[in-house]
């Protein structure tokens, strides 16, 4: 088996836009090493030390595009440090596709700047890869490089972009993993609980439903023609923790099943806990963590995959899913995962 985690290098990044690597923005528990940045090699290479520790075999590093804070911390600093750890990025979408002061859209037609369009963004982005392609410490599967894409379950009208990018990264034959593994199906009694938190919530709850079984065949077989894997970076939704183990096992098995007929990886991800009420406001309902509810996720996960689990993360502050120390669990959960993950 093995082990990744998603690894966050935007801390000290200055960025409007809630989170996002500000410490200001808000965090659930506080590191061991203080408020670092993610630009200090000192800092890198106990990151490094502490993943192996973990038993991590690869990090999944958040990147969001050429030339972003991001893309110069991977290449000038944290690639230096691997000391033997393998990487492959995982492309923030979220960031990468949407600029500040512009309308929120997944619609890869759309325009990004005046003369390009998301998918254009995105297809130079993609095409940018290649230079970590060829490093000996990056990740491979039968000698393809693996490449993440965050909330691709959001995209729109992006068949176009990846049939040119699959003729022009021909020669690498990337390894693609669409993150799509999410809550589609909502029940009648998760669109009452969605209201109760917060009215607003429910319409859009309905019409993602409605959406995702109008939509579903065409992402199906988007999937199967450019992807050979699937995962899902979180799962956590402010009105889905009653009973959340039982409803990922459910949901993980699900996605699994179909996955298999399709020819596809199932990647799952598991997580120690999850809390943003410092990030996303003080009445949101968390994933309280324990070593308990971290091992019944790793068991949830080991019985739905082959060959990779992914943590979500080493150091995610902002939604309180981080593995490294820190002032109130020490280093408990880089232990627990080298336990549960063997």
């Amino acid at each position: 088996m093995i082990v990744g985690a998603h690894y966050y290098p935007w801390w000290g990044r200055h960025h409007s836009i809630l989170g996002g690597g500000e410490w200001e923005s808000g965090v659930a528990h506080q590191p061991v090493l203080g408020k670092y940045r993610s630009d200090d090699s000192a800092v890198v290479r106990k990151h490094i030390e502490w993943s192996k520790k973990a038993g991590i075999d690869f990090l999944a590093v958040e990147w969001s595009g050429q030339g972003s804070w991001e893309d110069k911390i991977l290449e000038e600093v944290l690639i230096e440090e691997l000391d033997g750890l393998r990487f492959c990025i995982h492309y923030d979408s979220y960031f990468a596709l949407h600029k500040l002061g512009t309308a929120m859209s997944w619609d890869l037609n759309s325009r990004y700047t005046f003369n390009k369009t998301k998918g254009e963004k995105f297809e130079e982005d993609m095409l940018s890869c290649q230079k970590y392609f060829r490093h000996p410490a990056y990740l491979k599967i039968d000698g393809r490089p693996v490449l993440m894409i965050y909330a691709f379950r959001e995209f729109k009208n992006a068949e176009t972009y990846l049939n040119e990018l699959k003729s022009k990264l021909g020669k690498w034959n990337p390894y693609l993993i669409a993150d799509v593994v999410f809550w589609s199906q909502v029940s009648p009694l998760e669109l009452l609980e969605a209201a109760r938190f917060k009215p607003s919530f429910a319409p859009r709850l309905f019409w993602r439903r409605t959406y995702t079984k109008l939509s579903s065949k065409r992402m199906w077989k988007c999937l199967e023609e450019y992807f050979s894997g699937i995962t899902g970076y979180c799962l956590y939704e402010p009105w889905s923790t009653k009973n959340f183990l039982k409803r990922v096992e459910k949901l993980y098995i699900s996605y699994c099943c179909e996955a298999k007929k399709r020819g596809l990886e199932f990647i799952p991800t598991v997580m120690p806990g999850y809390d943003d009420r410092e990030l996303r406001g003080k009445n949101r309902p968390i994933l309280e963590r324990s070593p308990e509810f971290y091992q019944s996720y790793w068991e949830i996960c080991q019985k739905c995959s082959e060959n990779m689990i992914i943590v979500t993360s080493f150091n995610e502050w902002h939604e309180g899913t981080e593995i490294e120390p820190s002032l109130e669990f020490g280093e408990t959960y880089l232990k627990l995962t080298r336990e549960f993950g063997k």
